[in-house]
């Protein structure tokens, strides 16, 4: 979806929570609470943009009271240093991705 929006003009999108669930293909009735379409659904989501592509997004919340009404997204190109980096992880095997990106990965000697 980034993919799309990557050379226009524009750095953010703004979308409904639904319109988002919609977007990212979650199921209807499933993560109906915020915090688990947050948890189990948003931040893997950037998580793996961020480690696999050459952009950095970020996710903006607005609230009204304690319920969030709209989220932003935003995307911006990484420095050289970082791009190399998500070009070698492409590179890599995908086993073991998720403890790479969660810094957990034990190294044998």
């Amino acid at each position: 979806m980034i993919e799309q929006c990557i050379n226009l003009r524009k750095q953010s999108d703004t979308f409904a929570i639904n319109d988002l669930k919609g977007l990212l293909g979650v199921p209807k009735g499933k993560l109906s609470r915020f915090a688990d379409f947050n948890a189990q659904c948003l931040k893997v989501a950037v998580g793996e943009v961020n480690q696999l592509t050459d952009f950095e997004v970020a996710i903006g919340l607005k609230k009204r009271g304690r319920i969030v009404e709209t989220i932003t997204l935003t995307w911006m190109k990484k420095c050289p240093k970082a791009r190399i980096e998500a070009a070698d992880e492409r590179q890599r095997s995908r086993i073991g991705r998720i403890a790479r990106r969660k810094a957990t990965v034990e190294v044998i000697v």
